[in-house]
């Protein structure tokens, strides 16, 4: 919904070119800016950059004229044709030399020449021949064909009959009908106002031409189709009872041909559009009537192909006509009179889209030039869009309702042509600039009967009226034809023309201001603050504002934009021709073809890749886009209503579509309804509503105002089903807040939200809401919502809901009817029957239609239960309420405990005890049964639950539970054999003495201790073992035997100092035997892993060594050593095994690299790349186990690294080891008083120290950490230790983290020496 604007015009007299010399044809040299024109005997050039007229070429013999003209820029030349058939060519050198050179002679008279868009080919066509010359080779023929032919063409169509005449019904004329011939031959062949010449035009890829000749057979003006070999393709469609007229254009973009065509015998004139075979598709109805006195002489589309211009031919008027099609209509955009001028040729600029170059007869060149504006009137109260169609002005009002154009909400109709319309938001005010250069001012009272206003939407209360006219005699405007750039600020009406600017007082009728400009205007744009300024823009994209009749300059956009706005805060935003939008100098997009600023806060623009974007102009830092959002190709922006929020768009064929775009829904409902000094909750719950939104966010966005406000929400909702759909939607687990306010553009700072506080909310709002609805006047209105609130609770009071229904009887019809949308037929039949409530069950079932065989029964055996709870523990079990029939039973039977027992209490225990066993409810029965103090764990009832509680658990291996369960419940012997397996050895000797009371086997006592120290010796519970023999037994010798076992040797050291003293025997034998034992496997094991630790570093070594050779060998031989291409030197390798290890490389490597790239050329498997961590982690792992301590493999250095670490780690850790031994060693040397022990273990520890020492120093060699760089080492050796350095380094990725560097050694900070051992005497 778009208007063409004027902004640029320019005229060039030529003043050699009038009267008889008037020029007839040109063409143009857009590289170079000249303008080549043609009359009857010589060709001029027109330099548009110093508007310099100057003759290139007068035909000598004046009998001879010139026809056409048509310029080659590829080659530079201009080719034109003689009446004598003469075909000639200008070259152009460098020089602006002109070389003349005769191509070629025709027989007849050259009516046109017309070169190929690809500039291939050069076609001329006489009366009844076309021929065909190729560009690139001298104009050398292609082809020659005659036009006059009776062919069709290549597509000529096969006509089987169906559809004919024939086959069709005739009604009471008969048969006869059918064989009767149709009369083709019109009454007129053709238009008295035809040339009679040939007309070419061009498809825009080069492939087809189309002819337009007059037929020297019937006289009928034909188009004749071909391609660009020459051959004939198709003919066109002979017109009914009409004829065509010269003009003739091919569409650029290729769908039609568009000609002029009388139809009726000549009383509708039309252009038609036909297809590349010929037939018609479609027509644009210029004028119908008996005396139809237009012509059309010329017809050209634009770039673009979204402009048609017509010259249309009134006895000595031209009208310049613009038609533009959308939505299957076409619109009369511009039609600019030229009074007693004749329009002589026009073409549109091939690169420049919306540029037209015309002549005229009267000596003059225009080059004109417009814009596609979207001309919206908007306000907070309205959003009019105007369209212009030839004397109609179509306005829109998108406040009330979407209407696709042709239609519109109302039109204003004038005598006259509208070519503008300039209107003022604020003031409610419009003019329509007219054809005659009048002007049609408009208001909202009724206006003149020459000019009328049609309503067509009944919703319309304030439409525009023409009230006054300003004719052309008192009109500001001196030429239409040069003024531009229309604007209505405040009662005064502003435009440029001839480089001023002018400032028109509608009430006083004068010119108040003329200003000159200095720079050619590119657009105008008027701000909304509450002073309005004008504000232009140049050529350059600097912008300038008008202050006191004044211009200031403001602003300089990056590129020129034919479109901008201004904004808040001095800002602005421009569009370029180029897609590019502007926020003052900032780009914001690159891919834009439309914008509109809604609510003069927020920017919404889409894009090319069918998109719609967000952006506040508040907070530039707030963006928000519709990714997902899919439009056509093509898709614009029309404009946004402010009232509902709606964003209309305009589809490429022209159809509306309207959609409510969440960020202007959300930014409005958040910044002006709630946020608000007057928090309006009725307005935003409306329009959530009506666009779907989830109506948490009212909650989410603000609790607590929110929560504050529910009295007054209550109060200002129109019906009860409004509150009922908010409670409806409340959800515990959804926080809109998080997925909405990324679309809230306007963002205040609020505190942050403590979500123990308000969440969870459903219970707080069902709460909250409850109570206010309790508390109105006349609550039971409000029914609904009330039972709303019990169900949305978390989880769900469908029983509160049935008491409080029970409670009003009245309503219980519908208010049980409103549940069931809620809750299933069964389940509220269950929830009553859940309340114990027989007489509300009943009820439930009545009113549900229930079946009777279904309940009744069923509640009539529960009726004749005569304890209350036992009832309740069956309607329980009913609804499998387990955990309540649980309590209910429990309750039955303290009852039955403390009075007097019931005959069926056994049975119905039992149905207990399977309910218990079923569920596992053990520690609730429990509690249910000691929550009474008069109940005992040692009662019946209860002491059996206890023992089937610590029977389940013990299954379940929870030693220590069961125990403690056991105790309770006083099964002593159960809780000490649960303590043992437990291995709890305090509470089982706790046990010992009241189980063997229980028992009445006192005798039995030390046999149980015997079993219970055997039993923690077998669970390698050593200590408490001894212990318990030490202690309980007194029986040191199995005490020592326990304190052995486990290497306790302080304890057994201890037993010979006090209980064994005497026993010589076994401290020779037993303990020394052990000690001795343990003392030569930890020194064997020292020593043995010292041993491997020394091998693998002369290995290590050895491998580097010959690495450092073949490094050197290689450098030496003038080569560079690279890692990549050098890391798959081995001795010895598994073929299979190195293809495997190989495709593991590559896969690690692929998932190494962001780029994709595989840096290993020996990869002989592909390898999928695994995104997964699991499928990482498995190929790392096999790469690792790849990585083998064979001798010659692929990467035996990263093996011994590997097991040097583990090595050195298990040395490292053997320190406790070390000092525990050591400190023995001392007391069995003060025990013996002696110095054989102390020497064992001086020599162990200084033996572990040595070792220690000697590891720490090969550790920056092994992991290269820290090399040594000594002075003599030349360049060679210093870049070769580099390059082992970095290879190493790079294959580390291969193994674990872990073995990447050199293991911390504990032992150096850890205090495990033994002083006493120490060499050093100082200590």
């Amino acid at each position: 919904m778009q208007n063409l604007s004027l902004y640029n015009t320019r005229a060039i007299g030529l003043h050699d070119l009038t009267g008889a010399n008037v020029a007839r044809r040109f063409a143009i040299d857009t590289d170079k800016q000249i303008i080549y024109l043609l009359n009857s005997h010589s060709i001029y050039s027109l330099t548009l950059e110093d508007e310099k007229l100057k003759s290139i070429y007068t035909t000598t013999d004046k009998t001879i004229t010139l026809e056409d003209l048509s310029y080659i820029s590829e080659l530079n030349h201009l080719c034109f044709g003689l009446s004598n058939g003469d075909l000639v060519s200008i070259q152009f050198d460098n020089d602006f030399d002109e070389n003349v050179n005769v191509i070629g002679t025709l027989e007849e008279c050259i009516h046109e020449l017309k070169s190929s868009p690809d500039l291939q080919i050069l076609v001329a066509v006489t009366n009844s021949k076309v021929l065909l010359l190729s560009t690139n080779n001298d104009y050398e023929p292609i082809a020659e064909a005659i036009l006059d032919t009776s062919e069709f063409g290549e597509q000529q169509l096969v006509n089987v009959g169906w559809g004919s005449k024939t086959t069709q019904f005739h009604g009471s004329v008969g048969k006869k009908a059918a064989l009767e011939t149709a009369q083709t031959t019109p009454t007129t062949l053709r238009a008295n106002d035809d040339d009679n010449r040939s007309r070419i035009v061009w498809r825009d890829d080069g492939d087809l031409f189309a002819i337009s000749f007059i037929s020297l057979t019937n006289q009928w003006r034909t188009i004749k189709i071909f391609n660009k070999q020459g051959q004939l393709q198709a003919t066109n469609e002979s017109p009914l009872n009409g004829f065509i007229e010269s003009a003739i254009a091919w569409k650029i973009s290729g769908e039609f041909i568009g000609a002029a065509m009388r139809f009726n015998n000549g009383q509708k004139l039309t252009i038609s559009f036909l297809e590349k075979n010929g037939l018609k598709h479609g027509e644009l109805v210029l004028e119908t009537g008996e005396n139809i006195k237009q012509y059309v002489e010329h017809i050209a589309w634009n770039k673009d192909s979204t402009i048609l211009a017509l010259v249309l031919h009134k006895e000595n008027d031209s009208y310049l006509q613009l038609w533009s099609s959308s939505n299957y209509h076409w619109y009369l955009k511009q039609n600019i009179p030229f009074p007693s001028v004749n329009i002589q040729s026009l073409l549109w600029d091939i690169d420049i889209a919306n540029k037209l170059h015309f002549i005229t007869n009267d000596g003059q060149y225009h080059s004109v030039t417009w814009s596609w504006i979207s001309q919206v009137s908007y306000t907070n109260t309205r959003s009019l869009v105007f369209l212009i169609d030839g004397c109609h002005l179509f306005v829109s009002d998108f406040t009330h309702s979407s209407i696709p154009p042709p239609m519109s909400s109302y039109e204003i109709v004038c005598p006259l042509p509208i070519l503008a319309v300039a209107f003022d938001d604020d003031h409610d005010q419009l003019i329509l600039i007219l054809s005659d250069r009048s002007l049609a001012v408009c208001g909202t009272s009724s206006g003149l009967s020459d000019y009328r206003t049609i309503i067509r939407l009944s919703e319309i209360k304030s439409a525009h009226y023409v009230s006054s006219i300003i004719s052309s005699a008192e009109s500001p405007i001196t030429s239409i034809h040069h003024a531009t750039h229309y604007r209505l600020i405040n009662q005064e009406f502003y435009f440029i023309e001839n480089s001023h600017l002018h400032i028109y007082n509608l009430q006083t009728k004068t010119i108040k201001t003329s200003l000159s400009l200095n720079f050619n205007c590119l657009t105008t744009a008027v701000d909304h603050e509450e002073v309005k300024h004008l504000y232009l823009e140049d050529e350059h994209g600097k912008i300038f504002r008008l202050d006191n009749n004044e211009l200031h300059a403001k602003m300089h956009f990056p590129r020129p934009c034919p479109h901008f706005s201004a904004v808040l805060n001095g800002r602005f935003v421009g569009l370029t021709e180029n897609y590019r939008l502007y926020l003052n100098t900032a780009e914001l997009a690159h891919n834009c073809n439309s914008y509109f600023i809604h609510d003069k806060t927020i920017l919404v623009y889409s894009t090319l890749q069918h998109q719609l974007a967000f952006r506040s102009l508040v907070n530039d830092e707030i963006v928000a886009g519709i990714s997902q959002r899919r439009t056509e190709r093509g898709t614009r922006i029309v404009c946004t209503a402010f009232t509902d929020l709606k964003l209309v768009l305009q589809m490429p064929r022209g159809n509306l579509e309207t959609i409510y775009p969440r960020p202007l829904l959300l930014t409005y409902i958040s910044a002006d309804l709630i946020d608000s000094e007057t928090t309006n909750y009725k307005r935003a719950f409306e329009l959530m509503r009506k666009n779907r939104l989830n109506l948490n966010f009212l909650y989410d966005y603000n609790p607590k105002q929110f929560f504050d406000n529910i009295p007054s929400f209550i109060s200002k909702t129109r019906s009860d089903d409004d509150i009922c759909l908010f409670i409806s939607e409340i959800e515990n687990e959804k926080n809109t807040r998080e997925e909405y306010m990324k679309y809230i553009l306007k963002q205040e700072k609020h505190p942050s939200i403590d979500a123990k506080i308000w969440h969870p909310k459903a219970n707080l709002l069902c709460e909250k809401f409850r109570s206010c609805l309790l508390s109105t006047e006349n609550c039971t209105e409000h029914m609904n919502s009330i039972l709303t609130t019990f169900v949305k609770q978390s989880p769900p009071n469908m029983e509160g809901a049935l008491v409080f229904l029970s409670q009003h009887p009245k309503y219980f019809d519908n208010a049980i009817r409103y549940l069931t949308y809620f809750i299933d037929i069964d389940r509220l039949y269950d929830t009553a029957l859940g309340t114990y409530n027989f007489d509300l069950v009943l009820m439930i079932s009545e009113k549900t239609q229930k079946d009777p065989k279904e309940y009744l029964p069923e509640l009539n055996q529960l009726r004749l239960i005569n304890n209350y709870h036992w009832q309740k523990f069956k309607i329980d079990c009913r609804l499998k309420r387990f955990k309540k029939a649980i309590e209910n039973a429990c309750d039955y039977f303290v009852e039955q405990l403390l009075n007097r027992p019931d005959e069926h209490e056994n049975e119905r225990f039992q149905e207990f005890i399977n309910i218990l066993e079923n569920n596992r409810f053990y520690k609730l029965a429990i509690r249910k049964f000691l929550s009474n103090q008069q109940i005992k764990p040692t009662m019946e009832y209860i002491n059996h639950v206890i023992k089937l509680y610590a029977d389940y658990l013990m299954t379940k291996k929870y030693y220590i539970e069961a125990a403690l369960i056991y105790e309770r419940g006083r099964f002593l012997d159960h809780a000490s054999k649960a303590f043992r397996q437990g291995k709890d050895v305090q509470n089982s000797l706790k046990l010992l003495p009241s189980v063997s009371i229980q028992a009445k086997q006192s005798n039995t006592g030390m046999d149980q201790y015997r079993s219970l120290a055997e039993q923690f010796r077998n669970d390698t519970l050593y200590i408490e073992s001894g212990q318990i023999y030490e202690n309980h037994l007194d029986d040191c010798e199995e005490a020592l035997l326990s304190y052995l076992q486990g290497h306790e040797w302080s304890h057994a050291i201890r037993l010979f100092a006090t209980s064994l003293s005497r026993r010589h025997d076994l401290y020779e034998h037993e303990f020394l035997s052990a000690f001795n034992g343990v003392y030569d496997d930890l020194e064997r094991q020292i020593h043995n892993d010292y041993t491997k630790f020394q091998s693998h570093t002369k290995r290590l070594s050895l491998l580097r060594t010959n690495l450092f050779q073949h490094i050197k060998e290689i450098l030496d031989s003038g080569r560079d050593y690279d890692i990549d291409e050098n890391d798959d030197q081995s001795d010895n390798e598994d073929p299979q095994f190195a293809d495997d290890r190989r495709t593991l490389v590559t896969r690690s490597n692929r998932n190494a690299d962001d780029s994709g790239s595989i840096k290993t050329r020996l990869t002989k498997k592909s390898g999928s790349v695994s995104s997964s961590k699991k499928s990482q982690r498995r190929a790392a792992q096999q790469l690792e186990k790849l990585i083998q301590l064979k001798e010659g493999s692929k990467h035996e250095d990263l093996a011994i690294v590997r097991e040097l670490w583990l090595l050195v780690t298990k040395i490292d850790k053997q320190n406790y080891d070390v000092r525990h031994v050591n400190k023995i060693c001392y007391q069995i040397s003060t025990h013996q008083n002696s110095l054989e022990y102390e020497q064992k273990g001086e020599l162990l520890q200084n033996k572990y120290n040595e070792y220690l020492n000697a590891i720490e120093k090969q550790l920056t060699t092994i992991w290269l950490t820290n090399p040594e760089q000594q002075q003599q080492e030349n360049v060679q050796v210093m870049v070769i230790n580099k390059k082992i350095r970095e290879k190493f380094k790079k294959e580390l990725d291969l193994v674990s983290n872990q073995y990447r560097v050199s293991p911390v050694l504990v032992s150096k900070t850890s205090q495990w020496k033994l002083v006493l051992f120490d060499s050093d005497i100082s200590v």
